[in-house]
């Protein structure tokens, strides 16, 4: 038996200045440190000449000469790129600009949006477990636990009581709140381990097992954003301090073999039955109120017009995973001459899911007007099968190595599969994990028996992970992001007393 407690903050605050320069000339004067206001001058700074139409700031004061660009992945060539150090430079020249010279009318204003986006919290976990294993005979052992987690969170965030609107930035009035959330779950554990010979070994599981989601989903934020420059339509951003951890049944059942041809052989299947399962809505599209009395939510929309919601929920149908595992470590010594120094080791791993998240459809209905029916739209929720969110269906890894003397080499191979990452509210804009393989290669060479020299080479094939952007309703699919993390080695000595 045993205890743990664990005690973790976090904190963020953001802010974000903004200058429509596409709207607004250069403000002409600037406050200094010390309050006073005098004429802006850009004389001696890399702006001395600066380029301007119609008092407009030219964006080829920010360009280099000659003009760069650059191609991304092979794929897209961007075209012209701004000189950073420009950017950087001209915000610290105007920063503290304003167009009056009794230093109002600041030239950058406050996005209040990214003040909303403040949070200050602490977790604190509390858990206790006991265990018992019983060996009966020498074939058969059972092992049998539980295990108790109280987790009792306090969350300071902000929110936006009237809305955030305004032209070209969003502003409104930004407060704080607090909100708490507490849940104990106890978690059983059941193991049965039967070896019926010296090389076959059966094993049997049956626990429970938490998943505690994203901690911003918890905030307590009312965040109402009006259609504007920087929204595309009106949104509603809802935090749900009563988001619970999600509770998943597990069943594994596990036979291997072990001798000196196979080596180690092992085949898993297992089932998950998971419960309070939770999704994020994003930007389901919504019309009145009826929708959040139907999900708890004690806020009322601001809109009169439909808005999107962005909100956390626990599902009430239970999600489903299931699925195989083929995993083998051995050396070919039975093979003739040289190859008998290969090592051979990989794993496998199928999976399938099922998982119910709500998304929103436009209906038709009628209303009779002086005897004829005449056709209006409305936006209905409703519960959509999908596959589970950050679940890929295939990935494993495949090891080749070679033994001899004091030298050993390895060669890896890892291999994930496609997944999908965001369901959106619309199915216009899911997102999903691309599918990608890494090669890396471990080399090792003993010197003595004290000193051994070691030498790693990681991602050697330079692979690209990134995300796509599918619309399921048009059936199209486009890039979103890209990331290549490059090759990594290391040398290494290792010296032994």
């Amino acid at each position: 038996m045993g205890g743990k407690y664990r005690y973790h903050t976090r904190f963020m605050e953001s802010t974000e200045l903004v200058c429509p320069y596409y709207l607004y000339s250069v403000a002409p004067y600037v406050k200094l440190a010390d309050g006073t206001v005098v004429p802006k001058s850009f004389a001696g700074t890399m702006f001395a000449n600066l380029a301007t139409n119609s008092s407009r700031v030219l964006s080829t004061n920010f360009l280099n000469d000659p003009v760069r660009g650059r191609s991304v992945f092979g794929s897209f060539f961007l075209y012209p790129i701004l000189n950073r150090e420009a950017v950087r430079a001209w915000y610290d020249l105007n920063a503290d600009g304003c167009n009056y010279a009794d230093g109002s009318s600041p030239e950058y204003s406050r996005d209040f949006e990214n003040d909303a986006n403040y949070y200050n919290i602490t977790e604190n976990v509390v858990s206790a477990y006991a265990m018992n294993t019983l060996h009966i005979g020498q074939d058969l052992t059972v092992m049998a636990g539980i295990r108790m987690e109280n987790e009792a969170d306090n969350y300071k965030s902000r929110y936006a009581p009237y809305g955030l609107s305004g032209f070209p930035t969003p502003v409104g009035t930004i407060r704080d709140t607090t909100a708490t959330h507490y849940e104990t779950i106890w978690l059983p554990n059941l193991q049965l381990v039967i070896k019926p010979t010296d090389y076959l070994t059966f094993r049997f599981a049956g626990y429970r097992a938490l998943s505690r989601p994203d901690f911003n989903y918890r905030l307590e934020n009312y965040i109402p954003r009006n259609t504007g420059t920087l929204y595309s339509g009106n949104s509603l951003t809802i935090g749900n301090p009563g988001l619970k951890a999600a509770k998943a049944w597990n069943l594994e059942a596990n036979a291997s073999v072990y001798n000196n041809v196979l080596g180690l052989f092992s085949v898993s299947v297992f089932f998950k039955y998971i419960e309070d399962m939770y999704h994020y809505m994003n930007g389901v599209t919504l019309s009145g109120q009826s929708y959040l009395d139907t999900l708890g939510i004690k806020y009322r929309t601001p809109f009169n017009s439909d808005y999107g919601l962005n909100y956390a929920y626990n599902s009430k149908k239970p999600t489903k995973v299931w699925g195989l595992e083929i995993e083998q470590q051995t050396n070919l010594h039975f093979l003739p001459g040289f190859l008998s120094n290969f090592v051979l080791s990989y794993n496998l791993s199928i999976l399938r899911s099922e998982t119910y998240i709500l998304t929103s459809r436009a209906e038709t209905y009628y209303v009779i007007i002086w005897g004829i029916p005449i056709p209006k739209s409305r936006w209905v929720i409703y519960e959509q099968k999908q596959k589970l969110e950050d679940q890929p269906e295939l990935f494993g890894n495949v090891s080749l190595g070679y033994d001899i003397g004091g030298f050993s080499a390895r060669i890896s191979l890892f291999f994930q599969g496609e997944y999908n990452s965001v369901f959106s509210g619309t199915q216009k804009t899911d997102y999903i994990q691309n599918k990608f393989s890494r090669w890396d290669l471990a080399l090792k060479q003993e010197i003595n028996q004290y000193i051994t020299v070691m030498f790693n080479l990681n991602n050697f094939t330079n692979t690209q992970e990134g995300t796509n952007e599918i619309n399921r309703i048009m059936n199209w699919t486009v890039p979103d992001t890209g990331s290549r993390y490059g090759l990594t080695a290391d040398l290494g000595l290792k010296i032994t007393f």
